[in-house]
């Protein structure tokens, strides 16, 4: 079910109401079905990998907890991992590895071909997946005490919010919230319902505005002058931070509303930065967090080196381009970040050189602009289905003249794009200077409620005619 589908805006009051009513005790019940069946509408089948998942980690948790033998810890640890990542693996990657095993295969024997798996992919199951493994370390390395009651466990795999697209939760954070025992407080659920409008109007009026843009370029290879795909890759980028923060901003809400805090995902225009070091430390954190703790550290590839270079961030954004999906295009996406992030940082005597000789403003300056068109490359690869299309874009970029400047939309429709776009970026840069509760809070009552009905309109007027899944939801 899609946050911003009317099934959701029709059901949440009647959830929300049900769940206050009720007793306290009754409330973890109420979630975890509301959870499991918010899940459900996508495909019901898959719910089974989702309660596989939860009890796989509940009772190998406990197990691992009871044991006294450090060799069977670190065993009941291996088998969570091969149950958790073979699932991952099987409906995640199982047919990109089959495909790279058989193009190997047809160097000998040409008629090969493999066997492909003619499945759906989980929806959310890079994060749930991602959830319970980081739980069991957790409880593995005894930072983490298993939990006891398995309805508390269900709900902190499930819970609704954020079971789709994240944030990618830790135990210790968001599972002493799950008890439910929040009164009905006025001010914290206006603070929730502000968040989840202001998510509904990014994802809705401007992403998917952006959408019909970006889509019409990178849809058609070959097909539209190079200034076009620099603009498309431009706004790909504003794309992908108001879909993000729009889910992020209505899970938050949502989950707000019912008592729950959950973690930040995304800084406010962590677009404007003028590196990649500070960017990815606001831009999907929970999950380099995540890869960081579980992987990268305990690995030791901080310390692996070439030559001179340290390839630790290499490693890390392969991982994060390959958590993305199956795809080349997916792992270049990542490694071009590992990459931009060696260079930058082997650049940093350059960098300082350049603040002392004409200022800090003017560094950072130079930095936005190396880093923004740096993303939008490797963007590119990121819109494209193969690595072919990925540098036929880029190609186009150089050598193809611009005819039109709005493909697929009509003049109307184009310069509402940019309006839609301008009045989103200057909410969202006032909100880098303001706690997230204070979002859409003017003091004026006149104005505030004008502000809620400008943006009410604005979803019902200016949504396009098709509901698009937020871009996670492919992850």
């Amino acid at each position: 079910m899609l946050f911003q589908s009317l099934d959701f805006l029709l059901l949440f009051p009647f959830i929300t109401a049900l769940y206050f009513v009720m007793p306290v005790n009754w409330r973890w019940g109420w979630i975890l079905l509301v959870s499991y069946g918010f899940y459900m509408f996508w495909n019901p089948w898959y719910l089974l990998l989702l309660i596989a998942s939860t009890l796989t980690d509940f009772y190998i948790a406990l197990a691992i907890a009871r044991a006294d033998d450090q060799r069977k810890k670190k065993y009941l640890l291996v088998v969570s991992l091969a149950l958790n990542l073979g699932l991952l693996v099987t409906f995640k990657y199982y047919n990109f590895f089959a495909e790279q095993f058989a193009w190997l295969v047809r160097w000998q024997y040409p008629d090969f071909n493999p066997y492909l798996l003619e499945v759906l992919l989980p929806i959310g199951i890079s994060f749930y997946t991602f959830q319970t493994i980081g739980y069991t370390i957790d409880v593995y390395r005894g930072q983490q005490v298993p939990v006891r009651h398995l309805g508390h466990f269900a709900n902190y795999v499930s819970f609704f919010p954020q079971l789709i697209a994240g944030p990618i939760e830790r135990a210790k954070d968001l599972l002493p919230q799950l008890h439910f025992n929040y009164t009905f407080d006025t001010r914290r659920i206006t603070e929730g319902l502000r968040l989840f409008l202001w998510g509904l109007f990014k994802k809705i009026v401007v992403a998917d505005r952006i959408a019909l843009f970006v889509s019409a370029v990178f849809t058609e290879p070959g097909q539209h002058g190079g200034g076009v795909v620099l603009v498309a890759g431009y706004l790909f980028f504003f794309q992908i931070y108001y879909d993000f923060t729009a889910y992020q901003d209505m899970a938050v809400g949502t989950a707000r509303i019912l008592g729950v805090r959950l973690s930040k995902n995304f800084e406010p225009l962590i677009l404007l930065t003028s590196s990649f070091k500070k960017f990815w430390r606001g831009w999907h954190i929970t999950l380099t967090r995540w890869i960081g703790d579980y992987v990268y550290r305990p690995l030791g590839w901080q310390e692996a080196k070439i030559g001179p270079l340290a390839i630790g961030p290499l490693f890390i954004f392969f991982m994060v381009g390959l958590w993305h999906g199956a795809n080349w295009t997916y792992i270049m996406w990542g490694t071009l970040h590992g990459v931009f992030l060696i260079a930058e940082r082997q650049l940093q005597g350059v960098s300082s050189a350049i603040g002392r000789r004409f200022g800090a403003t003017i560094r950072n300056g130079i930095g936005f602009i190396l880093f923004f068109n740096a993303f939008t490359i490797a963007n590119i690869f990121f819109c494209s289905t193969s690595l072919t299309q990925g540098w036929e874009f880029l190609r186009s970029i150089f050598v193809m003249p611009t005819t039109s400047w709005n493909p697929g939309m009509y003049p109307v429709e184009f310069v509402l794009l940019w309006i839609v776009l301008l009045f989103s970026f200057i909410f969202e840069y006032r909100r880098r200077h303001l706690p997230t509760v204070e979002l859409l809070h003017l003091r004026s009552t006149v104005l505030r409620w004008l502000v809620y009905l400008v943006l009410g309109w604005s979803i019902w007027f200016l949504r396009i005619p098709e509901d698009l899944k937020f871009i996670y939801f492919e992850f």
